[in-house]
């Protein structure tokens, strides 16, 4: 926090409230030590309903409480990474300095636009009149652009087409350009049918991936961005290619150091105490988890059991699996000396997370997006390091579970010398089809009793017709 000391404007940003509010706490302990020399403020959606509005309010004042304004005093504004990337523009950004600690999700933003019902006016009175989309260069993906100045005409309301633009605010605020740059791109599948008004096949969704340009971030004083296994991470190549060069920050790095050795590390890493484990040698989505009944994960979850017998583990997995799935441990639920149950679940983001490095096993049940190839590792590396991975000085051995064999293959490569991976044993329930086209009747007497139900009900259909057509050719006559 020397910069804020100094007189500098911070913004620091991190992927979850947890996280920042244990930033706040170490960073209200060094303001003290200082005496107080700078302004800190956490602005998050537990104590804001416009989270958004207040920190761009807070910007747009300097960074200073109203009418509060103090010469030479630094700032430091803390936020979600998620927050952040929805600002709109604000003034004075050249006198920011931009902190962004894992910025793993630089490329996960998607806007989502369901289109049933609001197909024809969305098509007709903005994607096709005020959108257009041109090659990207990227297989399968098409560049979404304004069209020359009717994209500003309805961005700024000129047409009161007020539902429209509110509809689709978070995509305008993505595609406006600021002083000629664009800070974002835009990008939609290639042929998708919404931004011709010639196509109207069946179309109910239209998906935009965005990506910040380098111009987002260039326009700050500095910008300093913070990962784990950053070699790997999809922004790092990403910036390059775009003739971007990152340098390492020599007073994190240094300080980073002064960490490490003071928490006993030697210099050797204990990776040889590391012994992955996997489950299947296909890739693991939530496809192959959910078919067949999710036969799969029931004879993974059995095999993770018979190795981990009733040990305290850590384990990570979607959303949408239960939270019983381990409940045939006994003692599961049970608290331990560390305040956390036996078998405890990990947060779906557990960034930074310290508190769990006593435990020595680790699960990744996550069925992760397979494209970009390399970022659907990084989510489970993230899992896997929360572990007692973390501690320096931890000898014991540890067990890393992960799903499939390519999820092992990257975890073997970010701990040379460790043990080769082992495969579960996983034994899959054998799945019985009968042969032929499926029973209707359950057994001889069932079939021969819909016969001659079906005989009974085609002789009333014949006398009933037979009835009618009596008494229609009586009704003939008497006329």
């Amino acid at each position: 926090m020397w910069c804020a000391e100094s007189g500098e404007r911070i913004i620091f940003t991190q992927p979850t409230k947890k996280l920042l509010k244990k930033s706040l706490v170490e960073m209200e302990k060094l303001r003290k030590k200082a005496g107080q020399p700078f302004i800190l403020k956490l602005i998050d959606s537990d104590d804001s309903t416009t989270t958004v509005r207040d920190i761009t309010t807070f910007l747009n004042n300097g960074g200073y409480p109203k009418d509060e304004y103090v010469e030479g005093k630094g700032v430091v504004l803390l936020c979600t990474n998620e927050a952040f990337f929805r600002l709109p523009y604000f003034d004075n950004e050249d006198k920011w300095h931009l902190i962004m600690d894992e910025p793993t999700d630089l490329h996960e933003h998607r806007f989502i636009l369901p289109l049933p019902l609001l197909y024809e006016q969305i098509h007709d009175r903005f994607l096709a009149n005020y959108l257009t989309s041109v090659p990207s260069g990227i297989p399968g993906y098409d560049l979404l652009q304004p069209n020359n100045d009717a994209f500003d005409t309805i961005a700024a309301n000129k047409d009161n087409d007020r539902g429209v633009r509110d509809l689709l605010s978070p995509l305008l605020c993505k595609l406006r350009r600021r002083g000629g740059e664009s800070y974002w791109k835009v990008y939609v599948r290639e042929g998708h049918g919404l931004l011709t008004s010639d196509e109207r096949e069946f179309r109910d969704t239209l998906v935009a991936d965005m990506i910040p340009t380098p111009a987002f971030f260039v326009r700050f004083k500095t910008t300093t961005l913070i990962a784990a296994n950053i070699e790997n991470q999809f922004f790092l190549h990403y910036y390059m290619s775009q003739g971007i060069q990152f340098i390492e920050h020599s007073l994190i790095a240094k300080e980073m150091e002064k960490q490490w050795k003071e928490s006993g590390g030697d210099g050797h890493n204990r990776n040889h105490l590391i012994q992955i484990y996997y489950g299947y040698w296909l890739d693991w989505s939530k496809r192959a988890r959910d078919r067949d009944g999710g036969r799969k994960m029931k004879a993974l979850v059995k095999a993770i059991v018979d190795l981990v017998g009733d040990r305290q583990f850590l384990y990570i997995a979607n959303k949408d699996v239960p939270r019983n799935i381990f409940v045939s441990i006994p003692g599961a639920n049970d608290i331990m000396e560390d305040g956390y149950p036996r078998v405890c679940r990990m947060d779906n983001k557990p960034h930074g997370r310290n508190d769990y490095r006593h435990r020595n096993i680790v699960v990744v049940l996550t069925a992760t997006l397979p494209t970009p190839s390399h970022s659907k590792f990084l989510p489970i590396h993230q899992a896997v390091t929360r572990s007692s991975i973390r501690d320096p000085e931890n000898e014991q051995e540890k067990l890393v579970i992960v799903p499939d064999v390519a999820s092992s293959e990257y975890e073997s490569k970010q701990f040379p010398g460790c043990p080769f991976p082992k495969q579960l044993d996983i034994r899959l329930e054998e799945i019985v089809k009968p042969a032929g086209r499926p029973k209707v009747h359950a057994n001889a007497a069932e079939r021969q009793r819909a016969y001659w139900q079906r005989n009974t009900e085609e002789k009333r259909k014949m006398k009933v017709a037979e009835r009618m057509k009596r008494k229609r050719a009586g009704g003939n006559r008497g006329d």
